[in-house]
């Protein structure tokens, strides 16, 4: 699993990109409104998504851990793809969909494309329960996830298949005791940490 990337955008179009991370080229579909703010040459962080087919792997990439858990609530909607996901984003930023979905308001969604009245209505019925429970971010306390390497170090240990609960309380406890550290340092003592169940 991929959790997120960190490269420089090599080539570019309307809703993928490709970045370069240790020397490899890594393709990922992305929401057009993020596409539009990206240059080539330019410094990106992807939080992104890995789908596994049985003839496909695709890489897709956002530019906040929200906006790719909401990502994967869409797709987890039938008959919501991943094209049809990225459709959404692209036409409306994260917090528009949120709003939408709670105050079921289908006429909205309908303005993205690949989204008809009757997936519309779907959305909302699937999706307004777990957006009112989904967390508004990775933390919420100023810990992991409020930026930097606690960012970096919160998505690889989602991705690692950590639950958000016990990763956020481990990189709490490696954070209080040593202070500032790089992500790779914070993600080594969590694991120890973890390892021994703690």
């Amino acid at each position: 699993m991929i959790g997120f990337l960190r490269g420089k955008v090599e080539f570019l179009t309307a809703d993928q990109v490709t970045v370069s991370v240790g020397g490899v080229g890594l393709e990922a579909g992305v929401p057009t409104r993020l596409a539009a703010g990206l240059s080539a040459g330019q410094e990106i962080v992807l939080y992104t998504v890995m789908l596994v087919r049985e003839d496909d792997i695709s890489l897709y990439g956002f530019g906040s851990p929200e906006d790719k858990n909401l990502f994967r609530l869409l797709i987890s909607v039938s008959g919501v793809g991943p094209k049809v996901a990225l459709g959404v984003l692209s036409a409306f930023a994260g917090a528009e969909v949120k709003k939408a979905i709670a105050a079921e308001d289908a006429a909205t969604l309908t303005r993205a494309p690949g989204i008809g009245l009757k997936t519309a209505r779907r959305l909302i019925l699937e999706l307004k329960g777990k957006l009112e429970d989904e967390p508004a971010g990775v933390a919420e306390d100023g810990g992991p996830g409020a930026g930097g390497s606690g960012d970096e170090a919160m998505e690889s240990l989602l991705a690692l298949g950590f639950a958000r609960l016990e990763a956020r309380h481990v990189l709490n406890k490696v954070q209080s005791e040593a202070g500032e550290m790089s992500a790779a340092q914070q993600i080594q003592q969590a694991l120890r940490l973890l390892a021994r169940g703690k």
